[in-house]
């Protein structure tokens, strides 16, 4: 499902990081209750000087947490010089795990992060370069960015429980919205009329909430949040509605579909009010009557 890789997108940019890609993301559907969602990240190694203030004051009872800082932060400022030849130091990947469960999220949390066995090679190899910078840089990265990276991973996994969240609440709205909804019913002696907010399929709530086709800045992540927020909590007024008229429990007629996007009770009473009216004059122009 694209719209929770957009989603991981957007908090992510909106809280000032941008991914290179995004893997295994695998929410397919929101039938099913989510639980757990695990995903791999790709991130520039130069964007994480973002989290070095705060790691140091993680380690503010360790005497010399100031100069872990200052030697993360010149390795990070370092880094093309690791990827200048060899490209694999460029990008970092976090392994990120997600769950409903806080007993399970704390597990993760506390496991140890691991590189990749071919980036610690290389990082190996380059610490013996004859480069004075190079090899600074790569002893660096070996002493300190294990560390470093877990407290990354566990403020990345911090950030993206809201996309939990966030698909929690899509999953309420379309089950709600899985059929159609009786929002009105008038009678008058033998005749009734009935107006009903239609079902929506998936994919039209995708293609409705996909009008922030661009989240390449924080504005438009944040708006495309925002947007995803409002649908929740107004999502079921949004859609169309249609009036059907019966006599002695036949059907004998419909209104043309009417589309409300109201966040006000009162306006949405107003618009059924109106389709009912509308209803009732169609039908009688119709049948020739004027004293329904």
């Amino acid at each position: 499902m694209k719209l929770a890789t957009d989603l991981v997108n957007a908090v992510l940019i909106k809280n000032g990081i941008v991914p290179t890609s995004i893997n295994e993301l695998p929410v397919t559907s929101l039938v099913k209750p989510l639980t757990q969602v695990h995903l791999s990240l790709y991130l520039k190694t130069t964007h994480l000087s973002q989290f070095v203030p705060d790691y140091v004051e993680s380690l503010k009872d360790c005497p010399v947490s100031y100069d872990i800082g200052l030697e993360l932060q010149q390795c990070i400022n370092s880094a093309e010089l690791l990827f200048e030849d060899m490209e694999s130091l460029e990008f970092i990947s976090v392994w990120i795990e997600l769950y409903t469960c806080n007993s399970k999220q704390q597990q993760f949390e506390k496991s140890n992060f691991s590189f990749r066995t071919e980036d610690i090679e290389l990082a190996k190899m380059l610490s013996c370069s004859h480069e004075i910078l190079i090899s600074q840089a790569a002893c660096f990265w070996l002493l300190y960015f294990e560390d470093f990276m877990k407290y990354v991973r566990n403020r990345l996994c911090a950030l993206l429980r809201q996309v939990l969240i966030l698909i929690a609440g899509l999953r309420n709205v379309y089950l709600q919205r899985n059929e159609d909804q009786l929002i009105k019913r008038v009678k008058h002696g033998n005749e009734m009329l009935e107006v009903t907010l239609k079902a929506v399929a998936l994919c039209s709530i995708e293609r409705y909430l996909k009008s922030y086709a661009s989240l390449r800045t924080e504005a438009a992540a944040s708006g495309f949040i925002k947007c995803i927020q409002s649908y929740i909590s107004t999502g079921w007024r949004h859609g169309y509605i249609v009036c059907q008229y019966s006599k002695n429990g036949r059907s004998l007629g419909k209104s043309l579909p009417l589309f409300i996007k109201e966040t006000s009770e009162h306006n949405i009473q107003k618009r059924v009010n109106r389709l009912i009216s509308s209803t009732i004059s169609g039908r009688n122009k119709d049948l020739g009557l004027y004293d329904f």
